[in-house]
Order: structure tokens, then C-alpha cells, then sequence
């Protein structure tokens, strides 16, 4: 059965794995600031995985979308649903406010060295500030306050590229909980599978980015509600099978096979975002139903990968432009 140890609080092991992608974001940008000429060499190989930035932010996505509701469903407590509702976005607001101040003072006080180290790495990454710059683009403490706050509706990075998965995280974040409560007040449940692909479809056409999310509460309400189990084999080529799909960035080398489907004019975006989704989907499955991996995963130092994760995700790209260049 899927595992009920810890079920109403934080999921450490989950948490964990969300460490160990941001640790993989970091990579790789740091490859793409200062070794940006490695980087063709090992895409399209399935150790690309390792380094994949994009693989990790979809791996982001279907996670937020499991754990948001996952208490919920485990419970069945309304106030649980509304009281992530409600402080979802201030959770998110906070931090990433703190990282637009700063950053504008790092280009107040001239702390930033992105552009010369671009030139020194032959970084277009890097001297363009991860491409976040704009021609007309002069800091401003009052523009850097507004981003903070607003980033989750416009997207916009300019003072850290990451930023630009808060919109995704926060409009997906709200559609996890409405659907939460669609799928257990309204279908009760039922009709999940017919759901899931009608729900698909419709995110991927009008919104992709939210397709991991959609990905996540599914799952979410599959393991929460229907006994699962595998032993320690199946969980751990379950495992190495999602991080294989992580890795897909091209339908070359180690993803040939995947020339197929770009054969059938399917948008090459979308594509990385349904094998990716599929990979995390995979990944999570395992933890959540194998006791030996969670086991090993619930640990204090997997507490903390967890708890700094999205710091790390956050600043990462700041010190990266100021102090490591």
C-alpha cells in the first residue's frame, strides 16, 4: 500500500529528491556559465540527467503537484485545501521577494561580474545575466519590489532567471487545489483515469507548463486512496527508469527512438514536458510504495536537502553571477 508514515506532514524523502533536483539545476547552470562548450558533448546522453536543468524544474512541477494535496486527500480536512489556498502564494512571495532586493543590490553596489566572465567563459548564458537582461533594463529598488510580488502573473525574471517558473508553480499550485476538491466533493473519486486524460489535453493546449501539476495531483489522489506496493526491485527500476526519462532533452543518442514521435509533428516542448512528467510520476511512485526507499530516504540530512531547497534554487543564480564569476 502507498505509505502513510508522515502522511499529514512534511513527506521528507520527497522533499529530499526536491533537494537533489535543485542541486541539478545548479549544475546546470554553472556548466552553462563557465564550461558552456560541455554541455553539447553530453546532451542527448542519458547521464545528461545529472545536469538536465529542465528535467529538474518539470521534476519541481509533478512534485508540488503530488504534495500539495496530499494531505488532503489523506485526511479529507477542507481547512487543510483552504489554508494552502490561502497562504500558497505569500509562502512564495516571501523568499523569492527577499531575492529580487537583493539582487538589485547587487547591481547597485556593482557586486555583479556576470558580463566579463561571460566574455572570459565565451558564456552568452552568463553575459546576458542566464538571458534575464533586456536592452532597456536599469535597476531599480521600487521595479525590484513589484517583481518580487507580481512575477507570479507576469513571469517576469529580470532580476533572476529562475523566476521564471514562478508563474508556472503558482498558477499550477492553484489549480492542484481546485482540483483537489473537484476530484473528492464532486467525482468522488471516481472516473480518475478519463479525468486525468480529458485534463491532459486541456492543459497541454492551453497552459503546458501546467501539465507536470496535473500529473502530480493525480498521482497524489491514486496513492492516497488505492493500495500500492512493489518491492525493492520493481522500486528501483522504476527509479532508474524515471531518471532516464529526466535526461530526454533531444531525440538523439541515447533518446533515437523518440524520433518517432517528432515524425508525427508533435511540438517538440511538449513532448519534454510529458516524458519528464512521466519520469518524476515514476520516481515518486517508488518512494511512495516501497518502505525500504522511503526508509532510506527519511533521514535528518534528507530533512534539511529539503528544507533549503528552494533557497538554494533561488540564490543559486545570484552568487553564480556575483561572486563566482
Amino acid at each position: 500500500m502507498a505509505l502513510t508514515s508522515n502522511s499529514t506532514n512534511r513527506l521528507t524523502p520527497l522533499e529530499a529528491s526536491r533537494g537533489i533536483a535543485a542541486m541539478i539545476v545548479l549544475g546546470h547552470h554553472f556548466l552553462l556559465a563557465f564550461l558552456p562548450s560541455f554541455e553539447p558533448r553530453i546532451i542527448g546522453y542519458w547521464y545528461y540527467v545529472f545536469v538536465n536543468g529542465t528535467g529538474a524544474v518539470h521534476f519541481f512541477f509533478v512534485l508540488s503537484g503530488f504534495v500539495l494535496c496530499w494531505a488532503y486527500f489523506k485526511t479529507g480536512d477542507v481547512n487543510r485545501l483552504k489554508e494552502g489556498f490561502f497562504k500558497r502564494l505569500p509562502r512564495l512571495a516571501a523568499p523569492v521577494l527577499i531575492t529580487t532586493i537583493a539582487s538589485y543590490f547587487l547591481f547597485h553596489f556593482d557586486l555583479y561580474s556576470f558580463a566579463l566572465a561571460g566574455k572570459l567563459s565565451e558564456s552568452t548564458w552568463l553575459s546576458t545575466f542566464g538571458g534575464a537582461l533586456k536592452p532597456d533594463f536599469h535597476p531599480s529598488l521600487s521595479e525590484a519590489v513589484v517583481q518580487g510580488l507580481t512575477t507570479f502573473f507576469t513571469g517576469d525574471p529580470n532580476y533572476n532567471i529562475n523566476l521564471w517558473t514562478m508563474k508556472p508553480e503558482f498558477m499550477g499550485s492553484m489549480l492542484v487545489f481546485v482540483l483537489a476538491a473537484f476530484l473528492s466533493l464532486v467525482l468522488n473519486f471516481q472516473f480518475l483515469k478519463i479525468s486525468f486524460v480529458l485534463l491532459s489535453f486541456w492543459g497541454l493546449e492551453m497552459y503546458s507548463d501546467i501539465f507536470p501539476f496535473i500529473a502530480g495531483i493525480f498521482l497524489s489522489a491514486i496513492l492516497a486512496k488505492q493500495s500500492r506496493k512493489m518491492s525493492i526491485v520493481q522500486g528501483l527500476l522504476l527509479i532508474g527508469l524515471g531518471f532516464y526519462l529526466l535526461g530526454y532533452a533531444v531525440p538523439d543518442k541515447s533518446y533515437s527512438w523518440l524520433k518517432y514521435l517528432m515524425h508525427m509533428n508533435l511540438p517538440a516542448g511538449k513532448v519534454e514536458i510529458v516524458i519528464h512528467s512521466l519520469g518524476a510520476a515514476m520516481i515518486i511512485f517508488a518512494i511512495m510504495t516501497n518502505s525500504k526507499i522511503y526508509d532510506f530516504l527519511n533521514n535528518r540530512f534528507c530533512k534539511y536537502l529539503g528544507i533549503f531547497s528552494f533557497p538554494l534554487y533561488l540564490v543559486h543564480t545570484l552568487v553564480i553571477c556575483s561572486f563566482s564569476s
